[in-house]
């Protein structure tokens, strides 16, 4: 309503400070079931050269500490926000994992 474009909102919302990625929840999850948690990891556009499929696994398994999940990347035609490069993250947040998979 604004002409505000959302992915330069997005950029100044999420990158102050020149940060170099956030992992936040996302405002806009899929449906899952309740035992599920969404959450987005979120690159700098600045710094896209610097993050290869490595450093984002290890970032994302740094971060989970030990729970069960799984991450992608949506491919350019399933994207809603395209600039920002962005990986759903979900979680698995029952204690007991013995008989649960995502």
């Amino acid at each position: 309503d604004n002409n505000v474009n959302i992915e330069n909102y997005l950029v100044e919302k999420l990158f102050k400070n020149d940060i170099k990625y956030v992992i936040t929840w996302n405002e806009f999850p899929y449906n899952l079931e309740k035992n599920i948690d969404h959450k987005l990891l979120w690159i700098n556009p600045k710094y896209n050269d610097l993050f290869d499929d490595n450093l984002i696994k290890n970032i994302i398994e740094l971060r989970m500490k030990g729970k069960l999940y799984i991450y992608f990347e949506n491919i350019d035609s399933n994207k809603s926000i395209k600039s920002i490069k962005h990986f759903h993250i979900f979680i698995n947040n029952l204690d007991d994992h013995k008989n649960n998979y995502l």
